[in-house]
């Protein structure tokens, strides 16, 4: 690399790792960026960030679409929507078949804003497939 682009580089780093304070106030006459909004209510609510929880299948109750997962501190209740991936083995699987799934080792996958879970996707492992950790 040439000398003139590890300069050119180094002001780049440099003048990104500035304190976003220093970039706005009445100095710089600019307010500090905001991250873009979407949807109704936006400003409200924080971000969403993704959790993954393993358990075992306690039950699943088909007329309120909960799913109970036992875990090593407490059964933890997860609402399915119609939309949500379901996984035997590699399968899909119908939200009517948790069911018979009782017993079964269980990885959700949720997205969790503001206490808001919104589940994305369940895989059921085998009895020969649980991995203990």
């Amino acid at each position: 690399m040439t000398t003139s682009t590890c300069a050119v580089l180094l002001c780049a780093v440099l003048a990104a790792a500035r304190p976003v304070a220093a970039q706005g106030g009445a100095a710089g006459g600019h307010a500090p960026a905001e991250p873009p909004r979407t949807g109704a209510g936006a400003g409200s609510t924080p971000a969403a960030t993704t959790f993954r929880m393993r358990g075992t299948i306690q039950a699943y109750n088909v007329e309120t679409g909960v799913l109970s997962v036992a875990t090593a501190t407490g059964t933890v209740p997860f609402t399915l929507t119609p939309g949500v991936r379901l996984r035997r083995s590699g399968h899909r699987v119908d939200l009517a078949d948790l069911t018979g799934l009782a017993g079964r080792g269980a990885a959700v996958r949720y997205l969790d804003s503001g206490g808001l879970r919104t589940v994305e996707s369940v895989n059921i492992f085998e009895q020969s497939e649980r991995i203990t950790r």
